[in-house]
């Protein structure tokens, strides 16, 4: 079984990011729900960059070992890549690796 998680966060609606995508990896990773987690940010979820809370609660998930991977295209698109890349995550073109977990036994969540 494998015991990986994917989060695809693709909204930019903050409160789904603080009170569900946030609050579930970070317990996850607490508690051992899941071996390992990772969240990819695509569209236009990654204005939330922009955020200070929000940018600090995603180095927070990076340091209890949550996986941030970020497409490279929505973040030239939305100018952010340098942000990203500030924190120590560098944005990667998604397609290959979505369809990758997708065909997978990789369980995906999708906000």
């Amino acid at each position: 079984m494998n015991d990986t998680l994917v989060i695809l966060w693709a909204t930019e609606n903050k409160d789904t990011f603080n009170k569900l995508i946030y609050l579930y990896a970070k317990n996850s990773m607490r508690n051992d729900w899941w071996k390992n987690i990772k969240i990819i940010i695509w569209g236009p979820s990654q204005q939330l960059i922009n955020d200070e809370e929000v940018k600090n609660k995603i180095v927070e998930l990076k340091n209890v070992g949550v996986e941030i991977e970020v497409c490279k295209w929505c973040s030239d698109s939305y100018n952010v890549t340098e942000k990203f890349e500030g924190i120590d995550v560098n944005p990667i073109y998604m397609g290959e690796p979505l369809t990758k977990y997708l065909k997978e036994d990789v369980k995906v969540m999708t906000f």
